[in-house]
């Protein structure tokens, strides 16, 4: 599936209705009363739905509708300025670290990493094209600010522990630099020396490396541990038949009074203390030494499971809950996540990959080793191909790799190249203040163009246009293999999908 949930759940979250929200501040209310964001966020989803829906045509116009580009009346002009001001505020304050920017979990399935819930993107994007164009209205010296601050808030924004906030915090700073392109021929030296030194003082966002971590430790690991690993231990203690069946069994009657009392992992040996809730009666048993009918195969923390024979019959211990349940109910969560939750019908036969980490040397265990290493290489390589100016040619996986991983791992060089294009955004702005100063001798330089065979870099290619306005093009392919282009200066300033040719 080359996992579109990233995109899918951008396009959902931005897409939300007004209408049919029972509560739309629940969007935002798991964020921390710390994140001062929070409290601008709320303001707006508790307004009425009638003034958020006369804001929100202000900002996205029907043009078949009559008077589509219709200004705001004063009203809706004071809540739209507040708004904007209280954004303002937030960023002064700002919300950097990534602990204040919690995804929700799906309280009917906590247990998958697949089902997180990040509803506050379309509200964040809302706040920051409310700012903006507040900022496309007002006189240079309130407007910098505005469009600061809200660039500020987009690089907050990608501080989130997910990918989906690093690509929303990435949007909303396109917001705010497209805002200050469109504005940038009509400021004066004075006031393009503000909107330089206001920008250059904005803190720096979180990089490639924090985002594409995130990615690993709230997605693939929370993954493997909670949901594959446990049940292809259950597969192995059941059958690999059972992947097949279509609901669990219950747990025996004879493991209902027994519960977990203890246990210790230390020095190669596990030890399970088992109480009899109806008698009292209790004993130990390690994974060298039975006990009563019952012997431990193992036990595992991080997927909070143990596994067991009773009387020869398969048994799993859950160790938060300190009880028996049934080991099927491991694979039925297995067979839902390769079923709907990837988008899939529910398998009609058993995957070759659940074969293969069965049949590993080290079991399960060990197939989930091989695994996390082929993610961690596979991550390393794609980045690499990003930091090429060039954008590689598609080529076709490696046969060698892990069909699991083809369904579940993200095009990791898709979002990296992506994240290299936005972070030249500030260094273009100031490219274009200085042209616009008449020092184009002082403009950064591309940082990806080399000049000649000197490792020395090359200025941005520059490029006036008929409309008055000019392009700013660095050496960097974007997603599409074209030369990353940026124009200032014209109504549809900003990221160019298609390089202009020179007139």
């Amino acid at each position: 599936m080359r996992r579109l949930r990233v995109i899918a759940f951008f396009i959902f979250a931005t897409l939300v209705p007004l209408s049919g929200q029972p509560d739309p501040t629940e969007r935002v209310s798991h964020l921390p009363e710390a994140n001062p964001y929070r409290a601008v966020a709320l303001r707006w989803l508790s307004l009425p739905e009638s003034d958020r829906e006369v804001l929100s045509n202000w900002l996205s116009p029907d043009a078949s509708k009559e008077n589509a580009s219709a200004p705001l009346d004063a009203s809706h002009q004071v809540i739209a300025r507040a708004l904007a001001n209280d954004l303002a505020a937030a960023s002064k304050i700002g919300a950097s670290q990534s602990e204040l920017w919690p995804p929700k979990q799906d309280p009917k399935n906590p247990d998958n990493p697949f089902h997180l819930l990040i509803p506050d993107v379309g509200a964040m994007l809302d706040l920051a094209r409310i700012t903006t164009k507040v900022a496309d209205t007002s006189p240079a010296a309130d407007a910098i600010p505005l469009y600061a601050a809200t660039a500020r808030f987009g690089r907050d924004i990608r501080s989130g522990a997910t990918l989906i906030q690093g690509l929303t915090g990435v949007a909303i700073e396109g917001i705010a630099s497209a805002g200050t392109a469109r504005r940038l021929t009509a400021f004066s030296p004075q006031e393009l020396e503000l909107l330089s030194s206001t920008w250059r003082q904005l803190p720096q966002p979180a990089g490639i490396e924090h985002a594409l971590q995130s990615e690993r430790n709230v997605f693939f690991i929370p993954l493997l541990e909670r949901i594959i690993l446990p049940g292809l231990l259950a597969l192995q203690a059941e059958g690999i038949d059972t992947l097949d069946a279509s609901s669990g069994s219950a747990v025996s009657p004879a493991l209902k009074n027994l519960r977990l009392s203890g246990l210790i992992d230390a020095d190669g040996e596990q030890l399970i203390h088992l109480e009899n809730i109806a008698t009292g009666h209790s004993f130990s048993v390690t994974n060298k030494r039975s006990a009563e009918g019952v012997k431990l195969i193992r036990f595992d923390a991080k997927s909070g499971r143990a596994w067991m024979r009773i009387n020869g019959t398969p048994a799993v211990l859950d160790l938060q809950s300190k009880q028996f349940v049934s080991a099927r109910d491991d694979i039925a969560r297995l067979r839902k996540f390769l079923g709907e939750d990837l988008g899939n019908e529910p398998p009609s036969k058993t995957p070759e990959w659940v074969r293969r980490a069965l049949a590993h040397p080290d079991g399960p265990e060990g197939y989930a080793i091989d695994l996390i290493e082929e993610y961690d290489r596979r991550m390393a390589e794609q980045v690499l191909s990003a930091q090429q100016s060039k954008k590689p040619q598609p080529v076709t996986p490696a046969p060698s790799t892990d069909p699991l991983l083809a369904m579940i791992m993200p095009t990791i060089s898709q979002v990296a190249r992506t994240l290299n294009a936005a972070s030249l955004q500030p260094t273009l702005l100031e490219a274009a203040i200085r042209h616009r100063l008449g020092q184009s001798g002082a403009t950064p330089p591309d940082p990806w163009g080399l000049k000649g065979s000197a490792e020395t870099t090359a200025p941005f290619a520059f490029e006036k246009t008929p409309d008055g306005g000019f392009l700013l093009r660095s050496a960097y392919e974007n997603r599409s293999g074209e030369p990353y282009t940026y124009k200032f200066g014209a109504p549809d300033a900003g990221v160019q999908r298609k390089p202009s040719s020179a007139q």
